[in-house]
C-alpha cells in the first residue's frame, strides 16, 4: 500500500495540481480543505514520518480504480475523511483538481461540516440548469451507460459532487 508519504512527497516535487496549490510540507493537512489536526504528532522524527503518523488523511484516488485509475502516488491526494466523502469520483482527474482547488478551508479536521448538498456541487462545479436536466432527462439506458463509464461511488452512492461533474460532463458531450 502507498504510504502517505509517498503521496505527499510525489506532490512536494511534481508539477502543482492546480493553480495556486500550496502546502507547509512540514505540517500534514489535507489536500482540499487544508484542514489539520492539533493532535498531529509533532514528535515524528521527520517530515515526512509526520505525514505517515498523520492517519486523519485519507489516500484518495484522483481516478479511482473502477475507472481506471492506478495505485500509484501520482494518483493520489490525501484528504480529511469529510472531503474524501464529499470529492468527485470521475474518470476525469479535473473534476478531484478542480473539487480541490475550490472546496472551502477548514483548517481544522475535527470541525463538523455539513454534507454538500447537490445545490453546492453545482455551485461549485458552475453546472447550470440546462446541464443538469440533460442527465437527467436522458432515456434510462443512455444515463446509465454515462454513469457507468463515468463515475465510480464511495460506498453504494453517487455523491453530489460526482453527480454535478457528470451532468457538466454529459451536457459537453451532448450538445443541443
Amino acid at each position: 500500500m502507498i504510504k502517505r508519504s509517498d503521496v505527499a512527497r510525489h506532490w512536494a516535487t511534481a508539477p502543482p495540481p492546480w493553480p495556486g496549490f500550496w502546502l507547509d510540507w512540514g505540517e500534514p493537512a489535507c489536500f482540499s480543505c487544508g484542514g489539520f489536526s492539533s493532535l498531529a504528532d509533532q514528535s515524528a522524527p521527520n517530515t515526512w514520518s509526520r505525514w505517515d503518523a498523520a492517519t486523519y488523511l485519507e489516500r484518495a484516488h484522483i481516478v479511482p480504480r473502477a475507472l481506471g485509475g492506478d495505485d500509484t502516488a501520482g494518483n493520489m491526494l490525501l484528504l480529511c475523511a469529510h472531503c474524501h466523502a464529499e470529492a468527485p469520483d470521475t474518470a476525469d482527474p479535473r473534476d478531484m483538481f478542480e473539487f480541490c482547488q475550490r472546496s472551502p478551508n477548514a483548517w481544522r479536521v475535527d470541525t463538523p461540516r455539513s454534507p454538500m448538498t447537490f445545490a453546492d456541487a453545482a455551485r461549485l462545479f458552475g453546472v447550470t440548469a440546462d446541464a443538469m436536466s440533460g442527465l437527467l432527462s436522458a432515456d434510462t439506458d443512455s444515463r446509465n451507460e454515462w454513469l457507468s463509464t463515468y463515475v465510480g461511488t464511495h460506498g453504494s452512492a453517487i455523491g453530489a459532487a460526482t453527480m454535478a461533474c457528470a451532468c457538466r460532463a454529459f451536457a459537453a458531450a451532448n450538445p443541443t
